[in-house]
């Protein structure tokens, strides 16, 4: 099995930025996801558009988790049309080494139109991950005979949606799609968890995102990052070092 990303979501208003880059210079696999709200902007795990113009000053990997009404109005429109989600989602998109957008709904409750979200998706983000999990697997099959051999889709198999629940069966990955893995990914259970995935995997390359994993106190906690870092350290693809 081979790593190309770390992701370590949920940095927000209370962190310490400069540490961000410093962990990033020395573990160039680290990649931080950005959680983006209109409403929840400023509050715990989710940055203020002040926070998002400092974070695009930063030379690190990117990936932008976007949620709430601008997540609601992509998926269900294919279009932003509140002026406040244009103007925070403009800001947070804006840094180039931004690759790879994340769009955080629950099929269940969401009045999805399939070819409007596609094009909005393929128009403004170089990659797009969607997260696969039970009430979301449906909407994995119906997209992926037609985005499956533009390597712009990206599947994260996320039981957990953020909440810390562990996962427990390593789905098999799907083909032509790189893949990722979450749930309840900690510093206690990582090194566990990486030789389940690879039991699945084999010799293929994955990412895998911590949330609740590495916050103490619900506080984003660089120590745990680092503790991580250092468990995943030997899985990293040396080959896929550089921004993409």
């Amino acid at each position: 099995m081979k790593l190309r990303y770390a992701t370590f979501t949920g940095a927000d208003d209370n962190t310490d930025l400069s540490e961000l880059q410093r962990i990033s210079n020395e573990y160039p696999f680290v990649e931080w996801g950005f959680l983006l709200s209109q409403n929840k902007k400023g509050t715990q795990r989710y940055p203020s558009a002040s926070t998002f113009e400092k974070i695009n000053e930063l030379h690190v990997k990117k990936s932008i988790h976007i949620c709430g009404s601008i997540c609601k109005s992509i998926v269900e429109n294919g279009a932003i049309s509140d002026k406040n989600d244009v103007s925070l989602f403009m800001s947070a998109m804006k840094n180039p080494l931004t690759t790879r957008c994340q769009l955080n709904f629950n099929l269940e409750n969401t009045k999805l139109d399939l070819l409007n979200m596609s094009w909005f998706a393929l128009r403004f983000f170089n990659k797009f991950i969607l997260q696969q999990n039970k009430s979301n697997s449906p909407l994995i099959d119906s997209i992926y005979p037609f985005v499956s051999k533009t390597k712009r889709l990206q599947v994260l198999f996320d039981c957990s949606g953020g909440c810390g629940t562990e996962i427990e069966k390593i789905p098999s990955l799907i083909p032509d799609i790189f893949c990722g893995y979450a749930g309840g990914l900690s510093p206690e259970n990582l090194e566990k968890k990486l030789q389940e995935i690879e039991s699945v995997v084999d010799g293929n390359e994955i990412w895998i995102d911590m949330e609740s994993g590495v916050r103490t106190n619900n506080e984003f906690d660089l120590n745990k990052v680092v503790q991580c870092c250092e468990i995943a350290k030997n899985t990293f693809n040396y080959d896929n070092a550089s921004f993409r």
